[in-house]
């Protein structure tokens, strides 16, 4: 058990969202980096339920960890500032939020201790609540827009990505990202369509741009287009 005099790095749940790979998708899975934990499976096609669920799984986590020890050093600070962008130097140091960060198109998510610093520098953030004592009430985070740091250059937020398609035989330009589901801002005349939301996530995931045209019933030439998107994204 660590003592609160001593000083130790903030504490990291990873959860990673997976799926299979032969004949078809089948249910996605969580895998939960805390030792012993098997989240449950989740059906597809469903990747922001998938991501709603693994978010709820890590604040879990986090309400049961209880809050962040004194002398806390920042996780974020440990990994050398590589989760926000490099244009918002510096770190605080200690440790005060439980934040849940995602990357790879919302493949991995994190629930790291951070100083404030680095929690309102990551994009798409979100703040664990302290629960509020109600069984009925499912874990929640705050979903507020970053405060600017003072004496910093604080990033606007990202923009989601776009893509552009022939799906209705007039070219348009098609979210890749779930609008709902992120803290970023859709483009002025963006479509969201769930055939490429999946493709995009299952070209993250590996499969083919064969495969994607076949299984979402869309032409070669837009589940290629997604698939050359999606490729270089792909977890390593």
């Amino acid at each position: 058990m660590v003592k609160h005099t001593e000083q130790h790095t903030g504490r990291l749940w990873t959860v990673r969202i997976t799926s299979d790979w032969y004949p078809r998708p089948g249910p996605m899975t969580l895998r939960c980096s805390e030792p012993g934990c098997r989240p449950r499976r989740i059906p597809l096609p469903s990747p922001t339920a998938a991501r709603t669920v693994a978010a709820g799984h890590l604040a879990s986590h986090g309400h049961a960890a209880g809050p962040v020890p004194p002398a806390t050093e920042c996780r974020c600070g440990e990994e050398n500032c590589s989760w926000h962008a490099w244009s918002i130097p510096g770190c605080q140091g200690r440790a005060v939020h439980q934040v849940i960060t995602h990357t790879c198109a919302g493949r991995v998510w994190r629930l790291a201790e951070m100083c404030a610093h680095c929690a309102k520098a990551v994009p798409d953030a979100r703040v664990l609540r302290p629960p509020n004592g109600r069984a009925d009430t499912p874990p929640a985070m705050e979903d507020t827009e970053p405060e600017a740091l003072p004496g910093v250059l604080v990033r606007s937020r990202p923009t989601l990505p776009t893509v552009r398609l022939t799906l209705g035989g007039t070219p348009a330009e098609y979210l890749l990202e779930d609008p709902e589901s992120s803290l970023a801002t859709p483009p002025p005349g963006a479509r969201y369509d769930g055939r490429v939301h999946a493709a995009w996530v299952l070209g993250c995931e590996g499969f083919s741009a064969q495969w994607l045209a076949r299984t979402l019933d869309m032409p070669y030439e837009d589940a290629a287009r997604i698939h050359s998107r999606a490729h270089p994204a792909r977890p390593q």
